[in-house]
């Protein structure tokens, strides 16, 4: 045993002499065998072996049908035969090899693959895939519901195939790797939707029911109608792809048809005027009226979210009352017994009394081309209809005018609106409706107080 020993070292002694400087037996790069090649050599050795390889086409198979056959460069794979054999030095040189490895390498010799160094261009990669796949792949569809004049219907889910560009990319770097030339097969994947049917049946119901009919908004005193088509066309199919399978609201639309209610029935409120610090009213105010344009987006998303149980939602409003404003204390009677006609110039305004309370008070034009008189005068005479006449007019079928000057009267204008501004020749002009009230309202004898 000890004579057979002493053989086997010296036997692995002079080989390795004989091997100083060349490549370890059994060492393969690819499928070529580089064994016992000086470091001279090897590198030419290696590019041989690479300029074969990169001359050989490889088949491309999809669902084991030939799709197509490229050399390696065509698909992106490039290898490097400086860094190929530098790798193979690095590793497989009998300088470089303990003797106790070397033992085993001349005793047991195994195969070693030295795996070429390489790179793989991603994008000349991803093209061929996408030339090969592309008429193949399809991607999967996921149902949806979908509003059509108020019909609600669901759009079918289909599902989707494809080959895996990851996967694709995996089998060139083991080809590149083993510098093998063997068919690269990829089989097609079936990818089912996220969303079927199925899955929007409960909401499809629910939608359905909602646009069976229409739905009335309510501000103030008016009501808005909502058509079912227009019901619809607030309703937004939820994306799949954000995990929504049914339906959300459109917002833009909602708040828009709120700002439209609001526009018609906001109002501001008008002031209530009274006399100096009196209660006596001169002029009513108004209320005024504004939309919640916020509550009622809120009180019609919450509607809809429950399923219309009632088809008539009414929309928060907030009322102004009227602010009370002091006007000029000249409006005031010089009595407070019977009735009395107080005309102010400044005001362009009529002031009727009646024991000291204000009963009406409207505006009127007084004299532009001839000044209404100021002074204390009396209602003497009054005509139904009649005629007025003078330089450069000449108006018939004036009504209810009240006299109280030979010349000056109160009486409709039907020729004008202007009221509040000084249009005539010295009377007092007023609507029809107002000069009928003093004409049946003033007997004759009712004092007449034009002040400035």
């Amino acid at each position: 045993m000890g004579l057979l020993l002493a053989i086997g070292a010296v036997t692995v002694v002079a080989t390795a002499i004989q091997m100083r400087g060349r490549v370890l037996p059994s060492t393969y790069v690819g499928a070529t065998d580089v064994s016992l090649a000086t470091p001279q050599d090897l590198e030419q050795l290696t590019r041989e072996v690479i300029a074969q390889y990169q001359s050989r086409e490889i088949a491309i198979e999809l669902d084991w049908s030939k799709a197509g056959s490229f050399l390696p460069a065509e698909l992106g794979i490039a290898l490097d035969p400086i860094a190929t054999s530098q790798k193979v030095r690095e590793g497989r040189i009998i300088d470089s090899v303990s003797p106790q490895s070397l033992w085993s390498v001349v005793t047991t010799p195994i195969d070693h693959v030295v795996e070429p160094v390489f790179t793989i261009d991603q994008t000349r990669a991803a093209a061929v895939f996408a030339k090969l796949t592309g008429s193949r792949v399809r991607e999967p569809v996921d149902a949806r519901l979908n509003v059509t004049d108020g019909v609600v219907v669901i759009s079918p889910s289909q599902s989707g195939y494809n080959f895996g560009q990851t996967v694709f990319t995996q089998m060139l770097g083991r080809h590149a790797g083993s510098m093998s030339t063997a068919p690269i097969t990829l089989q097609g994947v079936e990818s089912m939707p996220t969303v079927v049917e199925a899955d929007l049946a409960q909401a499809a119901n629910t939608l359905g029911k909602l646009l069976t009919g229409g739905l009335t908004l309510t501000a103030g005193s008016a009501g808005y109608e909502v058509s079912p088509g227009e019901l619809g066309s607030w309703i937004v199919p939820g994306d799949p792809a954000l995990g929504q399978s049914g339906f959300t609201w459109n917002d833009d639309l909602i708040r828009k048809k709120i700002r439209g209610i609001a526009r018609e029935q906001d109002q501001a409120s008008t002031p209530t005027k009274v006399i100096g610090n009196t209660d006596a009213v001169v002029e009513q105010g108004q209320r005024g009226l504004v939309v919640d344009q916020e509550g009622a987006y809120s009180a019609v998303v919450v509607a809809l979210t429950s399923g219309l149980a009632e088809r008539s939602v009414v929309l928060p409003t907030a009322v102004t009352e009227p602010e009370k404003i002091a006007v000029a204390a000249a409006a005031a009677p010089s009595s407070n017994l019977g009735k009395s006609i107080r005309v102010v110039l400044s005001e362009q305004r009529l002031y009727a009394w009646e024991d000291g309370q204000l009963v009406k008070s409207f505006l009127v034009s007084t004299g532009l081309t001839g000044p209404t008189p100021v002074g204390n005068w009396a209602v003497h005479n009054k005509t139904y209809v009649q005629t007025y006449r003078g330089p450069g007019y000449d108006l018939p079928n004036v009504h209810y005018s009240s006299w109280f000057l030979p010349e000056i009267a109160i009486h409709e204008a039907y020729w004008h609106n202007n009221f509040g501004q000084p249009m005539s020749h010295g009377c007092v002009n007023a609507r029809i409706e107002d000069a009928q009230f003093i004409y049946e309202w003033a007997p004759i004898g009712t004092p007449v107080e034009v002040v400035s």
